[in-house]
């Protein structure tokens, strides 16, 4: 909601929703291990989601200047792996954050940068891509 709308919140109250410093310290995290995912009283909490999503991307975005600069083209495929598995072995809410994130980090690389052994054997991938064409096509 937003604060300033009349028929939202007043500022007092949002702020009272958003715990900023919490906020903050997921969207801003440097590395997996800050983000504590498997704190055991936090395991599904929703600024965890957040922080992983923003962090992947970050660090795909961050690998993709270096190795274009250095190397030539992305490995994207190799860049898409390495940092979902890395998300997921940190544990905690292991699948609803590797959701989160690998729905960003797939839409800035590109379906065709996802690593094929993954894609080739996707369960109902015809009616899926059907799907997905669909909303592409909606959305312009």
């Amino acid at each position: 909601m937003n604060p300033c709308d009349d028929n939202g919140l007043a500022e007092e109250e949002f702020k009272k929703l958003l715990d900023r410093e919490e906020f903050d310290r997921h969207l801003y995290a440097e590395t997996l291990e800050e983000l504590e995912l498997d704190e055991d009283d936090k395991i599904g909490y929703v600024y965890k989601r957040l922080g992983s999503g923003i962090l992947l991307l970050r660090l795909a975005m961050r690998k993709d200047r270096i190795i274009l600069e250095v190397n030539g083209p992305l490995a994207a495929e190799s860049v898409f792996e390495d940092l979902t598995v890395d998300l997921i072995m940190e544990g905690g809410d292991a699948d609803t954050n590797g959701a989160a994130a690998c729905a960003l980090l797939g839409a800035y690389l590109g379906y065709a940068n996802l690593p094929s052994h993954w894609t080739q054997g996707l369960a109902h991938k015809e009616w899926l891509m059907v799907k997905t064409h669909r909303i592409a096509i909606a959305s312009g």
